[in-house]
């Protein structure tokens, strides 16, 4: 009589382990080729952004005979930078199109863009001229993603305008939309949203890009530290590179933003890319400006 054992089919431990350890490598190696990927395609959304905007500056330009301002203020010395600047400049600060008499000011009264609580009979002839005086929207909607600066930092004290405080946001949603301050509704939706995109303009009478001597420069890094001091919403602990106030810890006034900005072609003196109209920037995936993954309106 023979006996005979029968061994049951089946992977050894052995086997099991050797065939997840090469799935492992094989992820680790296609990891890093899809996250680039991934970057890459969001740049491109971005970039594409960028295309828009552009094209609604021109039409500015040529309603306007003008770039529109970014300084840090207003005329009124109110805090309203670049990128809020920006904002208004596409949309109006109603979304309704810019106001032809605007001046850009953080509140540029009731008789241009009427508050929600202020707005009189739809049939009066008030609202009505003011939405025939409206210019644009040079950006659609859905270029801009649109977004009040309350919605994405929970203190906004610095701003004290009683206008809308809408900035342009950048594809990169990673920010969590805030309860409206006033009445805890969440508007728009329990939804990411991007940083803001900044703006600055050339100033042509200038011929300097040395932060040293940055009153004098084309540009001006200041333009938009209001809204770079307020850090990232979703972390109070990180200080943007790009932010380097006079009472900053960190040193120098500038450098990161004058770096980047210049021109390489140019090796006798420093000089800007965009020498004549503007710059636009995004803080990129870390939602941090200054660092290698911010993204601008031409190469750097």
């Amino acid at each position: 009589m023979k006996s005979k054992i029968e061994r049951k089919k089946g992977f050894t431990i052995v086997e099991l382990l050797v065939v997840l350890s090469i799935i492992m490598l094989m992820l680790g190696m296609l990891l890093p080729a899809f996250n680039k990927v991934r970057a890459y395609s969001k740049k491109l959304n971005q970039t594409a952004q960028f295309h828009a905007i552009i094209a609604g500056l021109e039409m500015f330009y040529n309603d306007f005979e003008v770039f529109p301002e970014s300084g840090r203020y207003d005329l009124g010395g109110a805090e309203y930078p670049g990128a809020m600047k920006l904002a208004e400049a596409m949309l109006g600060q109603d979304l309704l199109g810019l106001h032809e008499n605007s001046i850009l000011n953080c509140d540029d009264g009731d008789e241009l863009y009427f508050k929600i609580d202020q707005i009189p009979d739809e049939e009066s002839p008030e609202y009505i001229s003011s939405l025939r005086m409206r210019m644009g929207p040079y950006i659609t909607r859905d270029s801009a993603r649109p977004h009040r600066l309350e919605q994405l930092f929970p203190n906004t004290s610095a701003f004290p305008c009683d206008g809308p405080k809408y900035f342009i946001c950048d594809v990169y949603a990673r920010a969590t939309n805030l309860p409206d301050p006033d009445t805890g509704e969440i508007i728009g939706g329990d939804k990411k949203i991007g940083m803001p995109v900044l703006y600055y303009k050339a100033d042509v009478s200038k011929n300097l890009h040395n932060y040293t001597r940055y009153k004098r420069s084309k540009y001006n890094y200041e333009d938009n530290h209001e809204l770079t001091k307020l850090g990232v919403p979703w972390d109070p602990a990180p200080i943007h590179p790009l932010f380097q106030d006079t009472d900053s810890p960190f040193p120098g006034q500038g450098e990161i933003f004058y770096a980047v900005t210049k021109d390489k072609d140019v090796i006798t003196t420093p000089w800007p890319v965009m020498e004549d109209t503007y710059i636009l920037m995004s803080a990129g995936f870390d939602g941090l400006y200054g660092t290698e993954d911010d993204v601008y309106n031409f190469e750097n």
